[in-house]
């Protein structure tokens, strides 16, 4: 079955997980701290190919996803303490409403993402809505639950920025954050002190360090580029994002965007450090860009930069968020309904004792 498929391949098989991290897990770490973006671990659902698959589903495989998304947790949840006794948490982050922020900057932003994922008039992809936004809300619900799982709506807060708001803000020393997710704008994350992007591709998969990210957006040689990984959102700007709508500069490639820094560094036309203010950049270049080129980095270094989008979080975007943090813990309950709603010939079961590996509540 096709999303019975899509659904297992983000669970990396143990093998794999074994190569990556039997000699990188740091001994002063004991909490691996899980951030996966739904929509982007699920984006191939959304595909034309897949649609009569959604629209045959039986009642019972109707809530495979949520099920699935609580099992994407205990998969991982399972090899970190059976193999490293290490204790897990994991922040599943979506949002059910588009950024009106973003949008102010560039009205197109996101356009066929929000297409595809939230706009109720669309025909094609309403069903496949549907059955997501119910299957989100009974994992969350779930979730509850459960200790150190969390499901997140950050509702008008664009989510690219969730895992950098909560590291910046809730961090501690014994943690290593993991953002399992296959977008290059979620390399940003890697910038962050402890912190590592795992790439979800099956055998492919792949640990990057902040040191891994020029090489493999260039896919060159570590001794290629001697500019710091930090100017990662400079390079993006000047690229653009399609996936987002987001434009970039005309002709303007990861290859063609590291030439170009690392020939302005060497010339000392700019400095080798991480420009938290565009502007500064653009000063720096004054000669570089014409008038509608520099006002199309500002747009989307705006729309980029993970320390931009945190600066349009208002006091009631991180109340909301940090309100949906909720550990109401009971294993007796979850029991009964993993064997009333999700035991069966026909249904996909619930982890239970994988999903309280290793925890204190049982």
């Amino acid at each position: 079955m096709i999303l019975e498929k899509i659904l297992n391949s983000k669970k990396i098989k143990y093998t794999v997980l074994e190569e990556l991290f039997e000699n990188y897990l740091p001994k002063d770490k004991d909490d691996i701290v899980f951030y996966i973006d739904i929509y982007s671990l699920l984006n191939s659902i959304y595909n034309p190919r897949t649609i009569e698959t959604f629209n045959t589903l039986n009642s019972n495989e109707k809530f495979m996803i949520s099920v699935e998304l609580l099992n994407i947790a205990a998969h991982y949840r399972h090899y970190f303490w059976s193999r490293h006794q290490k204790y897990t948490t994991f922040y599943f982050y979506y949002s059910t409403n588009e950024c009106k922020d973003l949008q102010e900057v560039n009205p197109e932003y996101k356009e066929d993402y929000y297409y595809k994922r939230i706009d109720e008039t669309n025909p094609e992809f309403s069903n496949i809505n549907s059955i997501m936004e119910k299957n989100i809300k009974l994992a969350k619900t779930i979730g509850n639950y459960i200790p150190n799982v969390y499901y997140i709506n950050t509702k008008e807060f664009d989510p690219e920025g969730f895992p950098r708001y909560f590291i910046n803000n809730y961090h501690k020393d014994n943690q290593l954050n993991v953002i399992l997710n296959n977008t290059k704008l979620s390399w940003q994350n890697a910038l962050l002190d402890d912190t590592i992007v795992l790439t979800c591709k099956q055998d492919n998969s792949e640990i990057l360090e902040k040191e891994d990210i020029i090489p493999n957006l260039t896919e060159k040689d570590y001794d290629e580029y001697s500019f710091i990984p930090e100017l990662l959102p400079i390079i993006f700007s000047l690229v653009g994002y399609k996936r987002y709508n987001i434009e970039g500069l005309n002709g303007y490639g990861y290859i063609r965007s590291s030439n170009k820094i690392q020939k302005w560094i060497d010339n000392n036309e700019i400095s080798n450090i991480e420009y938290l203010d565009i502007e500064d950049f653009i000063n720096d270049l004054e000669d570089e860009f014409v008038d509608n080129q520099k006002e199309r980095l500002r747009k989307s270094f705006k729309q980029i930069s993970h320390r931009e989008i945190i600066n349009l979080m208002t006091e009631k975007m991180k109340a909301s968020i940090n309100n949906q943090i909720v550990n109401k813990v009971d294993g007796k309950s979850l029991r009964f309904i993993a064997d009333k709603y999700f035991s069966g010939k026909y249904r996909t079961p619930l982890n239970l004792e994988e999903i309280f590996e290793g925890e204190k509540y049982i």
